[in-house]
């Protein structure tokens, strides 16, 4: 940021990340102690690939049972009153 760079931020974030995984480096954040094994045992799931089989279909298109209609009348509500609010009516 002191050079103002765009995306300092996220650079310096990814710089770290990066130098934190391996686990023979003094700065990581998985070292080869139990608390380190299971930092990173947690690390190994939250990446994991899920394959798009079990996440897809997970939405209900059932239109039956209201809650999406209720959706879109509270969507249209908003809408119509961020509509008449940004005109000043």
């Amino acid at each position: 940021m002191m050079y103002r760079v765009r995306g300092a931020i996220i650079i310096g974030i990814f710089l770290v990340s990066i130098i934190s995984w391996p686990r023979s480096t003094s700065v990581t954040l998985f070292p080869h102690t139990p608390i380190g094994d299971a930092n990173f045992d947690f690390f190994k799931q939250v990446v994991t690939f899920r394959p798009i089989k079990y996440i897809g279909n997970a939405l209900d298109y059932n239109y039956g049972k209201g809650k999406v209609w209720l959706a879109l009348i509270t969507f249209l509500y908003l809408d119509i009153i961020g509509k008449y609010d940004s005109e000043g009516i």
